[in-house]
């Protein structure tokens, strides 16, 4: 419904290959496999036709919400204790995982759908950036991951 007109559209392999098919306002995708973890196997492509394995295929988002130019995303951490009433327990010390390079929305998507430390937020891939252990401004210390407390800081005063 329109509550949920914030997440892009999402198609699960096999069984939405035929509605897959058939989108055609998209340009970019981002695949990720139904049996990998920590970065393994997710790309994207402009063909989702061509990917053959099962897996989630979802709209690219070319335009993100970026931290200090870093695309980034949020790992938060909760325990539901009861669903009626519905209480939940959010962690206060969560994640948030940067890439290694700068995302620049001009040219991300035309220099090259390959590079993975301009895309992917995973701490597995982005360790392996040189850049991902250089200073970077605005950003305390090094790393591909962000403390919950700046990163608060940063939106309280954005």
């Amino acid at each position: 419904g329109a509550s949920l007109a914030i997440t892009p559209r999402t198609y699960v392999l096999p069984r939405d290959r035929d509605a897959l098919q058939t989108c055609t306002e998209v340009d970019v995708w981002i695949y990720k496999p139904g049996d990998s973890s920590r970065g393994r196997g997710i790309l994207l492509t402009r063909d989702p036709a061509a990917l053959e394995e099962d897996g989630v295929v979802q709209e690219y988002i070319a335009n993100p919400l970026l931290l200090h130019g870093f695309k980034f995303d949020l790992r938060l951490y909760v325990v539901v204790t009861s669903f009626r009433p519905l209480r939940v327990y959010l962690y206060r010390d969560a994640i948030v995982r940067l890439c290694a390079v700068k995302y620049e929305a001009g040219t991300a998507l035309s220099e090259g759908l390959q590079d993975v430390f301009r895309h992917l937020t995973n701490a597995s891939v982005n360790k392996h950036n040189p850049q991902a252990r250089e200073e970077r401004e605005g950003i305390e210390g090094t790393g591909c991951k962000f403390v919950w407390d700046q990163f608060h800081e940063h939106v309280r005063d954005s």
